[in-house]
């Protein structure tokens, strides 16, 4: 209380007063691992490349289950993104298997979908999934996934696509159409910007190549903008090796033949900045990237038969949230 003196006497009368409420902003800091993986799917079950790129043997699917699954399990990701999944025998095992370790997906359609995304799910709930055209030749689809975290009781967007590998001219252009949709359908889901997106895939194209710098150039309507993991830290184990297992280079010119291909193509994007309508503000970083080389099965006359076609990718995120509270 104040007291203020009643004019002509010397008797004061006391009278409340009210504080103006104070803003203050409660941060909060979360990790997320997301991991992408292409899988080889079972049509490749056998199949031996001849001529420049020295393409290892596949083997085959039943070969191959077991030791994708155990590399799932290694690193228990919070969230996976797969590229090149069957359907049938190779769809149903990855799918029945992931679901004893904790995972989930849209189940309507896992069997009809080559890039399926999965989460834990005793940290996410589904708000809404499904798929959407890339716009390409191909009549290539992407899958999306829009996730409740049940500890932060945030939204988050995610996106999964495998593009073109075509090194032609076709090619070339339908990747870069893929990149745009992506940019848009990121905008798009979250809202303008509002919403953390995180991109996984096989992108079929390198760091600094055109699908590269569609999706850097682009932003969502408040100017959140997309920033892809490997460049976003020095954190990055085993960035030295291949990542495609290719010898040749998917470039926006066309490619390069008889050497190692050092390219990243299986890449990861996310939001750097997001700000909501009620003034929270959502900063992401890459805290590390792992490049991690697939099991190898066995070896024989055509070489190692691995788990994976390319290496694995498993990104952590820091994410950090500040929130106004008014009190």
């Amino acid at each position: 209380f104040e007291t203020n003196p009643t004019p002509g006497s010397s008797e004061t009368t006391p009278t409340p007063t009210t504080e103006a409420p104070q803003e203050t902003t409660i941060t909060t800091n979360t990790k997320l691992r997301v991991r992408t993986a292409n899988v080889t799917g079972k049509h490749m079950d056998g199949f031996k490349r001849n001529g420049y790129d020295k393409r290892p043997y596949y083997g085959t699917w039943a070969e191959r289950d077991q030791a994708l699954l155990g590399d799932i399990e290694k690193q228990h990701p919070d969230i996976i993104g797969l590229q090149e999944v069957d359907a049938g025998t190779q769809s149903s095992t990855i799918h029945s298997s992931l679901l004893k370790h904790s995972y989930e997906t849209q189940e309507s359609n896992y069997a009809n979908n080559s890039r399926p995304i999965y989460w834990d799910k005793n940290t996410f709930d589904l708000v809404k999934g499904g798929t959407f055209s890339l716009k390409d030749t191909d009549g290539r689809r992407a899958s999306y996934a829009i996730l409740y975290d049940i500890a932060t009781k945030q939204e988050m967007i995610i996106l999964n696509a495998h593009y073109k590998s075509a090194l032609d001219a076709g090619g070339r252009k339908d990747r870069k159409t893929a990149a745009h949709t992506i940019a848009d359908m990121a905008n798009k889901l979250s809202k303008g910007g509002q919403i953390p997106v995180f991109f996984t895939g096989d992108l079929n194209s390198d760091i600094g190549d055109s699908p590269y710098d569609i999706l850097k150039a682009s932003k969502a309507d408040n100017g959140a903008r997309l920033v892809e993991a490997h460049t976003q830290t020095t954190n990055r184990i085993h960035y030295e090796y291949n990542s495609a297992n290719m010898y040749y280079k998917y470039t926006s010119k066309g490619s390069t033949k008889g050497q190692p291909s050092h390219m990243v193509i299986d890449q990861g994007w996310y939001y750097k900045t997001v700000k909501n309508n009620d003034g929270t503000v959502i900063n992401v970083r890459t805290e590390k990237t792992y490049n991690d080389l697939p099991t190898i099965v066995y070896t024989n006359r055509h070489g190692a038969v691995r788990s994976t076609d390319h290496n694995p990718q498993t990104f952590t995120y820091n994410i950090e949230t500040a929130k106004p509270f008014t009190g």
